[in-house]
């Protein structure tokens, strides 16, 4: 579709070229064998030349790569074992640099270690850069949690957005 892209979570970012697109047309034009990236035609690169990319650009400091890759090693895709510690520090380093997808995935783990004050932090750094499931997880944070003090007008503000 190539429509603008108003939801920042919603977006995958082509290695070849470092453009953004929605998840649909990522996953749709990733499926095929031999795809080509539409924006830029080069050939989308094999999981090996993927992980050498995004190992690449986080060196270089760039915050999507520092995410991907530690999402990467948290989760053990690519070819890469999982490892958890490595795989935060590598996140916590595009949340230094103000990723807000970095920030929603933070805080969600922060979240399932029961640190809500950290993770509503995360969550409204992110929330204020416009990252809408950061939006709707501190909604329910107001609304439901322990630990953050209870606000059912943030939350129905929040919620109903």
């Amino acid at each position: 579709c190539l429509e603008p892209i108003f939801d920042v979570e919603d977006t995958a970012t082509f290695l070849c070229c470092g453009n953004k697109v929605c998840i649909g047309c990522s996953t749709s034009l990733t499926a095929t064998a031999d795809a080509t990236c539409p924006l830029c035609r080069a050939r989308f690169p094999s999981e090996s030349e993927q992980l050498r990319i995004i190992q690449s650009k986080a060196e270089e400091g760039k915050a999507w790569a520092q995410y991907k890759l530690g999402f990467t090693c948290s989760t053990g895709s690519l070819g890469i074992i999982a490892d958890e510690r490595k795989g935060e520090l590598l996140v916590r380093k595009a949340v230094d640099q103000g990723y807000s997808n970095a920030q929603f995935y933070l805080g969600l783990l922060e979240l399932s270690r029961d640190n809500h004050s950290e993770a509503r932090r995360l969550f409204e750094t992110a929330a204020s850069q416009g990252h809408m499931s950061a939006v709707g997880q501190l909604g329910t944070l107001y609304l439901l949690r322990d630990g953050v003090e209870r606000d059912d007008t943030k939350a129905v503000r929040l919620l109903t957005i």
